[in-house]
């Protein structure tokens, strides 16, 4: 599933996030060839870069699974960092992976207290090293 910006202060760039999950998963397909099983996308859940909604994502996706006897392999989001550190206690607890593409606190590097959480984007005292 993805939960990413779709209004709210950084939207247009959710927009691109948004086209960047659906083409990573046509892409896994493609790479699978032959193989038994598919990946699925799950509709983007809009987190407004609002904490809560963000909360409610994580959620929606742990309710999907109960639901529908499927596991979502992960969660591609959020957008922010103060919303990405409200929905990790929630994946982490269903143990489901969660890669943000921006959210930077140095909060989240303890992998010891994150283990289901990565990211893309270096963390807020790496990344002048990493411009570099």
């Amino acid at each position: 599933g993805a939960a990413l910006p779709l209004t709210g202060q950084i939207a247009i760039p959710g927009r691109g996030f948004e086209r960047a999950y659906h083409i990573a998963v046509e892409q896994l397909n493609e790479d699978l060839g032959n193989a038994s099983f598919r990946f699925q996308t799950l509709p983007v859940c809009d987190t407004e870069t609002s904490t809560l909604k963000g909360a409610d994502c994580a959620l929606s996706f742990a309710d999907f699974c109960g639901l529908n006897g499927y596991r979502p392999v992960g969660i591609y989001g959020a957008g922010f960092s103060s919303v990405t550190m409200q929905m990790v206690p929630i994946t982490t607890r269903f143990k489901m992976l969660q890669c943000s593409p921006l959210s930077s606190t140095t909060d989240l590097s303890t992998a010891a207290n994150y283990p289901f959480f990565f990211r893309s984007a270096p963390p807020d005292d790496k990344r002048a090293m990493a411009i570099l």
